[in-house]
């Protein structure tokens, strides 16, 4: 089912809604132009692991949300290069976690300052990642 719908705000701004509505994991996007006073929130179509197809590799809050859902809503997926998680230790993380079948979204943070950056926060995939990189890990 879609929830398809436009707007018409004060102030002249609007804003439309074409969002899928079901049972599983769905990623919106908001997309707001402040010139064109013009909001537009769309459900995401395209999913994905492999952190080569996002703009910042997976680094920033937004694709590290869209990829989490590309987690749930997919069976089978090309991860990519390992070099994408090697080069971002909380994604090295999420990653290990994803492969256990152990995500728990309790235990992603942000940082209040920069709501841009984010951790895995679980001991257990730190504890595996530390194992797997050894002395290259961040302390």
């Amino acid at each position: 089912m879609k929830f398809l719908a436009r707007l018409n705000l004060p102030g002249g701004w609007r804003v439309s809604f074409n969002v899928g509505i079901s049972g599983i994991w769905n990623a919106v996007e908001c997309i707001c132009d402040p010139d064109a006073k013009e909001c537009k929130l769309s459900s995401v179509k395209n999913f994905s692991l492999d952190p080569a197809d996002y703009h910042e590799h997976v680094t920033t809050t937004g694709e590290l949300l869209r990829y989490v859902v590309s987690a749930f809503r997919t069976q089978v997926a090309f991860v990519g290069d390992t070099r994408w998680y090697r080069e971002n230790y909380a994604l090295m993380k999420l990653w290990a976690d994803l492969l256990d079948h152990r995500v728990n979204m309790d235990s992603i943070k942000f940082n209040a300052g920069d709501i841009e950056e984010w951790d895995n926060v679980n001991g257990a995939s730190d504890l595996e990642v530390r194992r797997f990189v050894g002395n290259n890990a961040p302390s």
